[in-house]
This record gives C-alpha cells, sequence and structure tokens, in this order.
C-alpha cells in the first residue's frame, strides 16, 4: 500500500515499475491508498497498481490473530487500528451464546467471537454490498 499521494503513472507505461515494486516488497499486489468514501457505507477508493489480473485481482486477505478477513481492498477498507479490540473480543469466554453484530462489515468483531471466542451463533447485518460480496 503506497500512499495516496504517490504518482499512479509508472513512467514505463507498460505497468513494469509497480510490477518491480512488488517484487522488491515480496507482494503479489500494489495498491495506492486514497481518502475513504463519504457515502455512508465508508468505502474504499483505494487504486490497484499491480496485481495477478483476473476477477479477484483486488481480493485481499488479512490474518489477525488467528482470523482471515477476506474482502476486495479497492471496495472495502480495514482498520487496522481496531486490532486490540478484535483480539480482546477474541479472548473473551462466550462459550454457546448467539451475538447479533449491526454493520458487520467484513467481520471485525463476528468473527473473532465465532473463531476464537465460542459464539455458537452470530447474525451479522451489514448494508454496505461490498462488504459482504
Amino acid at each position: 500500500l503506497v500512499p495516496r499521494d504517490v504518482p499512479v503513472g509508472d513512467g514505463d507505461g507498460d505497468g513494469a515499475f509497480w510490477a518491480r515494486v512488488a517484487r522488491a516488497a515480496g507482494a503479489s499486489r500494489v495498491f495506492r491508498d486514497a481518502e475513504i468514501a463519504p457515502d455512508g457505507f465508508r468505502s474504499s477508493r483505494r487504486v490497484l497498481l499491480h496485481g495477478p489480473g483476473g476477477p479477484d485481482a483486488s481480493w485481499v486477505v488479512v490474518r489477525e490473530a488467528g482470523v482471515a478477513y477476506g474482502f476486495d481492498a479497492t471496495h472495502t477498507m480495514f482498520a487496522r487500528g481496531n486490532g486490540s479490540e478484535r483480539m480482546r473480543f477474541g479472548a473473551l469466554d462466550a462459550r454457546g451464546e448467539t451475538v447479533v453484530d449491526l454493520y458487520a462489515g467484513v467481520g471485525y468483531f463476528a468473527l473473532p467471537l465465532l473463531c476464537r471466542a465460542g459464539v455458537a451463533f452470530a447474525h451479522c447485518c451489514e448494508w454496505a454490498p461490498a462488504a459482504v460480496a
């Protein structure tokens, strides 16, 4: 992820520059960051500069505390700043509980509860189509 003020032109005109950046970073994708859209969904405006191609080119998986969050980084944002709270939720003893997660997004809180805290069932509600696609 490169800062939003980095020019997107690669100089070569064929994407070779961003391919070299990806290779140097040990990454398969390079995105340019952008402001979150003021659309009520907090949609991502990131731009894919280099990727594998195909319909899932901008699909990424973030692994954190034993949970894998998958999402399209050009449409959905992931807030790393909530990490300690996600870990706290995963450490709760919620065995057998049923929870409701309003505005669940990509599962910031429901997934740690399901995967690590022993929740039996989660009702996840989300209104942003890209978060559940």
